[in-house]
């Protein structure tokens, strides 16, 4: 299992820092740092990690952050899977695709597939040069 862990120092506006923690392609292994954390943090900090969670919901709905959450290469599945995960919702499919068609903020990686059991998945990559990309719309 491809566990990325990233530390996400600053969501725009956002100062404090958050760890978040994405088993990339296998979906029941992933599992939030933020679980059972609550209660053993000191102060108002539990306070200040729940904005920063809820700021990064937010986010996420009108905006590419989460694609800087996943290695280099990856499928457009592990990507919708990373935005289901943080949102705590499914999307659809055809409409999440159809999404990041429109945003053109990933491109595929020319010879590139990820072989599985059934039919191949395409490995895609972020555009060069491309920074976070604002939706018309949200998710």
């Amino acid at each position: 299992m491809l566990v990325a862990a990233v530390f996400l120092a600053s969501c725009v506006e956002m100062v404090e820092a958050l760890t978040i923690v994405i088993a990339v392609g296998h979906t029941r292994g992933w599992r939030s740092s933020l679980e059972g954390v609550a209660a053993a943090l000191a102060f108002d900090h539990a306070l200040i990690l729940q904005a920063a969670v809820a700021r990064l919901r937010n986010k996420v709905e009108y905006t590419t952050l989460p694609v800087h959450l996943l290695p280099v290469g990856f499928t457009l599945t592990e990507l919708q899977s990373v935005y289901e995960r943080i949102l705590g919702r499914r999307i659809d499919k055809s409409a999440f695709r159809k999404r990041v068609a429109e945003a053109d903020f990933v491109e595929p990686v020319p010879g590139e597939m990820r072989r599985a059991s059934n039919r191949p998945a395409q490995i895609y990559r972020l555009k060069p040069g491309c920074a976070t990309i604002f939706f018309d719309r949200t998710i």
